[in-house]
C-alpha cells in the first residue's frame, strides 16, 4: 500500500505540473475536484491517498479488503473526507484471504470511524472479481468467460452508485440515488450511511 500510496501522489503532483506547464493540457485540468476509486487493496491505497492528501476529496473502495494490509495510521485515525465502500457477499477467489469476515472488517473499521459522508454496502451475489467493473464484460475467475445476466446486474448498481457518490461530492449535483440505493437496486444488501 506504501508503494501504491506514493504513485498516485506522484500522479497528482504531475497533474498539476501538467495543468501548469504542458502544452495541449494546461489550464484544462480541474484539479479541485480529485476523487480516486480502488478495487481490493487498490481500495486500501486511495483511501489513504484520501486521508494524506488534501487534494484528493473523496474515495471509492470496491471490495477494499485485508485489516492486516491497512496502513496502521488509517486504521486507527479513518479517514475524514467522503467515501463510499462497496463489497462482494461471496468468499471465492480470494486466495489472499484466510477468513472473508476478516476481508470485510477493514473497510467496516472505516465507516465505524467516519463521522458523516460514509457509505457501505454490499452487492448481494458477487464475488471479489465482479467488484471490478469487468463483471459487465467477463464473470469467471479464469478471466476468460462471457459475461451473464447475473454479472452485468451486479455492474449496474456499482455503475450507478460511484457516479452518483462523485456527482455529490465532486459537481455538488445529488441525485439521491445515496439515500436509498436498495430502493432502485435490489440486489444492494446492507446498506448503511452516515
Amino acid at each position: 500500500v506504501d508503494y501504491r500510496t506514493h504513485d498516485l501522489l506522484f500522479v497528482m503532483d504531475e497533474l498539476k505540473r501538467l495543468n501548469t506547464n504542458d502544452t495541449l493540457l494546461a489550464g484544462r485540468l480541474d484539479l479541485e475536484r480529485l476523487g480516486a476509486v480502488g478495487i481490493s487493496m487498490g481500495g486500501m491505497t486511495v483511501a489513504e491517498v484520501g486521508r494524506l492528501d488534501s487534494r484528493c476529496k473523496a474515495v471509492v473502495l470496491l471490495d477494499a479488503g485485508y485489516t492486516p494490509e491497512m496502513p496502521p495510521d488509517l486504521l486507527r485515525l479513518g479517514l475524514r473526507k467522503p467515501f463510499l465502500s462497496m463489497s462482494s457477499t461471496i468468499t471465492n477467489g480470494l486466495p489472499l484471504c484466510p477468513g472473508f469476515g476478516e476481508w470485510l472488517s477493514a473497510s467496516l473499521a472505516l465507516f465505524t470511524n467516519a463521522i458523516s459522508d460514509a457509505f457501505w454496502c454490499q452487492i448481494q451475489g458477487s464475488s471479489h472479481r465482479g467488484l471490478a467493473d469487468r463483471s459487465s464484460l467477463i464473470n469467471d475467475v479464469t478471466g476468460t468467460g462471457n459475461p451473464t445476466v447475473a454479472s452485468k446486474a451486479q455492474s449496474l448498481p456499482i455503475r450507478a452508485c460511484t457516479r452518483s457518490f462523485f456527482d455529490k461530492y465532486l459537481k455538488v449535483e445529488d441525485d439521491h440515488l445515496l439515500d436509498n440505493p436498495a430502493a432502485v437496486y435490489p440486489n444492494i444488501i446492507n446498506f448503511r450511511r452516515k
